[in-house]
């Protein structure tokens, strides 16, 4: 059941499922097109292995975006919803966007995170991706919807996945509506101004690096650099994309093993 929580003047939704008072987990998901809380049922189905002994409270960004909203301002407002919840040391599950607001987090407010699984996600862009998220940007803003769902499609999903899927995926531009894109460009915008690799050593938290080889999106150098950063292990999974975490049969099973292992 999708909730709403009220804290330092703006509002998120959030849901939560698994074990009552068992050890927290919140996901921090990435950037999408639609928010992830209109397939909260598919979400909690697909994290199902880590309800059995955890307390997973999922999180979606603020209602109300200020046309200026940077990765530190997107974590400074997740500890504000963990601490309205009560929540502290927390596992963390940060994907894409959502693992660098996770790295964001474990600087700023510690006490807050147990341990980080980081999933498709970096300290930085690359050069070849920040031309790719700037594109998207600019798509949103023009309400060019067909070019933007195609364009994030196919760096996000492997080819096989993408052409398999390529009714349901492009169709999506169907019900993006100028809310959703006005809001896209503003996540996505943020992307561009953050380089966390000079502080990666900061961070004391235990992680653990999980990627597809074939990210289009980040490199294969740049979760290198972000486990060595944070003296961690990386799991790379060969033949995955970006959205290894969707397409990989017994991806969270390998969070989970991490989780465990601390």
């Amino acid at each position: 059941m999708i909730q709403t929580v009220k804290t330092n003047g703006f509002e998120t939704d959030y849901f939560r499922f698994g074990k009552e008072g068992a050890q927290p987990l919140a996901v921090i998901p990435g950037l999408s097109l639609i928010s992830v809380m209109t397939f909260a049922d598919m979400v909690a189905k697909a994290y199902d292995c880590y309800a059995k002994d955890r307390d997973v409270i999922l999180l979606d960004r603020r209602k109300q975006l200020p046309d200026e909203y940077s990765l530190t301002d997107m974590a400074e407002d997740t500890a504000a919803v963990l601490d309205r919840l009560g929540i502290k040391n927390s596992d963390i599950i940060g994907v894409s966007q959502g693992g660098i607001i996770a790295l964001l987090l474990a600087l700023s407010r510690p006490d807050l995170v147990r341990s980080l699984a980081l999933c498709s996600t970096a300290a930085s862009l690359s050069e070849s991706s920040e031309g790719a998220v700037k594109a998207w940007v600019s798509s949103a803003k023009a309400g060019d919807k067909e070019s933007l769902v195609r364009s994030f499609g196919e760096y996000v999903y492997t080819p096989s996945f993408f052409e398999a899927n390529k009714a349901g995926i492009l169709g999506m531009a169907r019900i993006v509506g100028e809310e959703e894109l006005e809001r896209f460009a503003v996540l996505a915008g943020a992307l561009t101004e953050v380089d966390l690799r000079s502080r990666l050593g900061e961070i004391k938290a235990p992680a653990c690096v999980f990627a597809g080889a074939e990210d289009r999106i980040f490199t294969r150098e740049s979760f290198t650099e972000l486990s060595e950063g944070l003296r961690c292990e990386l799991k790379l999974f060969e033949d995955f994309g970006h959205a290894v975490y969707d397409e990989m049969a017994g991806f969270h099973d390998a969070v989970n093993g991490f989780f465990h292992s601390i």
